[in-house]
């Protein structure tokens, strides 16, 4: 089928420091931004129709769930395979640690001088796949045939997975989380959700390499930069909406939200049968609730992803600019 853009559109626009890709660690990380160069930075979202197909969307649906789940009737996903025990709030530190959400508990405290906002409280729990349930997915044949469409559409890059223990703070596994809140939930680099009625979720990014600490392998690699850097990987997620195929209607809510701190303003993406979402991973995002008459849970897998220039291709485009 052929693949159509729904939406594309840029929010957060803003000046930022532009160091060249060849310094040194030392200069990335510099404060005062010594280099004086700087760009016109814009984060991108986009939402595409045709990529997952009906067959690949129902066998993604059958991996995060059971192939003979009544997806259609069940007001609640399959246990133990899926926990209510996601946390969708703010939490203090660094972007980034296991969860759901559409793309839920990997986020950091926000600034609030930067956004405007006040310090967002954390929300109820709700519905996720176990650490072990996961993985299983991450390993599976659709969701390799997923990741390998994503490849296609942007082959100025190599698509691949964020490498998750490398963001770690040194590199352990769990520091992060452990550094914000006590746990040691590793960071996640594939995510499913299941939002029923009721579930509270918060506004959040998915990570920032601005904010990764300064320990991670990943920061001693590349520096602390801020997304779309010419030259260095671009932290993208790429969310799939996997209820159908009847049509999900507007009276069913349950849109992914965007904002732009600036303004003030934003955009929404109503879900599709197997729709993709793809944004830059610092957009500030949450998922709206469905509605009462909605009656299932509306389904979502994201894959946590680091889009790595190849020699001579993409610059500082983003997903919008592929």
């Amino acid at each position: 089928a052929d693949v159509t853009v729904a939406m594309s559109v840029g929010v957060d626009r803003a000046t930022v420091p532009d160091p060249p890709a060849s310094e040194s660690n030392e200069d990335d990380d510099d404060p005062t931004n010594a280099h004086g160069r700087t760009r016109e930075d814009v984060s991108n979202i986009v939402a595409l129709d045709g990529v997952v197909g009906n067959t690949l969307r129902a066998a993604l649906l059958d991996a995060v769930t059971h192939a003979d789940w009544p997806h259609a009737t069940a007001d609640a996903p399959p246990t133990p395979k899926w926990e209510r025990e996601t946390n969708d709030g703010i939490s203090s530190g660094g972007g980034g640690g296991g969860g759901g959400g559409d793309t839920a508990s990997d986020q950091r405290q926000l600034d609030a001088g930067a956004s405007g906002m006040q310090q967002l409280k954390v929300a109820p729990n709700s519905w996720g796949l176990g650490e072990e349930a996961l993985e299983e997915v991450g390993r599976s044949a659709p969701v390799r045939t997923f990741l390998a469409r994503l490849g296609a559409l942007y082959p100025e890059y190599h698509v691949r997975t964020m490498p998750a223990d490398a963001l770690e703070p040194d590199g352990i596994p769990g520091a992060m989380s452990s550094d914000r809140d006590g746990g040691n939930s590793r960071v996640a680099t594939v995510v499913a959700n299941a939002a029923v009625y009721g579930d509270d979720f918060q506004w959040h990014l998915d990570m920032d390499p601005a904010s990764l600490d300064p320990t991670s392998p990943f920061a001693e690699r590349y520096g602390q930069y801020v997304n779309r850097s010419a030259g260095r990987p671009l932290f993208v997620s790429a969310l799939v909406y996997l209820n159908g195929p009847q049509p999900w209607t507007p009276g069913l809510d349950a849109e992914t939200l965007f904002l732009d701190p600036g303004t003030g303003t934003g955009v929404f993406v109503r879900p599709a049968p197997g729709r993709v979402l793809l944004m830059d991973q610092d957009v500030l995002h949450r998922v709206s609730t469905p509605s009462r008459a909605a009656g299932v849970p509306r389904y979502s897998l994201v894959l946590k992803l680091c889009f790595y220039p190849k020699e001579g291709g993409a610059g500082e485009a983003g997903v919008g600019g592929g």
